[in-house]
């Protein structure tokens, strides 16, 4: 029998489910990487200490970690869509 004439039956509800996981997801996935620059504040004692630098030094070297890991995400997501995932992914490893 041809399958291609039979009607496509979706369980209710299917639809409504997407926007709520993907919504989910993304809050998820926003609160880890907040919470990864967050997490390093309690260390700034020990840092500073170990580096030989002031707080405020500490300080700025976080936030000059966080900015530039924000500046290569945007470069990488928009070499990756030209150039694919894959030569994105292995390019810093490969020598």
């Amino acid at each position: 029998m041809n399958d291609s004439r039979l009607p496509k039956v979706r369980a209710p509800g299917a639809e409504a489910r997407l926007p709520w996981a993907m919504l989910l997801t993304i809050s998820v996935v926003t609160f880890l990487v907040n919470g990864s620059a967050v997490a390093l504040a309690p260390f700034l004692l020990d840092v500073s200490r170990d580096l030989g630098v002031t707080l405020g030094v500490a300080a700025n070297l976080i936030a000059l970690m966080s900015i530039s890991w924000g500046v290569v995400s945007v470069t990488a997501g928009a070499a990756s869509d030209r150039i694919g995932r894959g030569p994105v992914l292995v390019a810093p490893s490969s020598r």
